[in-house]
């Protein structure tokens, strides 16, 4: 029986980017998914894979988002091809009451 030192379900965004760093770390990855090669990434592309630079009320999620988009930055260099990743400026609203109210849940 073949072992793995790490299983990793989905091959959107995060599944492709957790198996790729393990594997860069020595790890033996198995990355299941159930849709056949070439299907379409629904969650991530539903979600435009969006790394946000601004986003974490907390320091530890704000560091998180920062280290992603570093990765994404990386990531084509490093597997030798077009991740698709494009840096993009958009503006986010949020009707006045709300605002704080995602911190205060925190």
């Amino acid at each position: 029986m073949e072992t793995f030192d790490a299983i990793v379900v989905g091959n959107g965004l995060a599944g492709a980017a957790i198996s790729n760093e393990l594997a860069g770390r020595g790890l033996s990855v198995l990355l299941i998914d159930g849709r056949p090669p070439g299907a379409a990434l629904n969650a991530t592309r539903y979600s435009y894979g969006v790394v946000t630079s601004w986003a974490g009320a907390k320091d530890m999620t704000h560091q998180l988002c920062q280290a992603g988009l570093a990765k994404q930055r990386q990531l084509p260099e490093e597997l030798g091809a077009d991740t698709q990743f494009r840096e993009m400026d958009f503006l986010l609203t949020i009707p006045a009451e709300l605002d704080g109210v995602a911190n205060k849940a925190e």
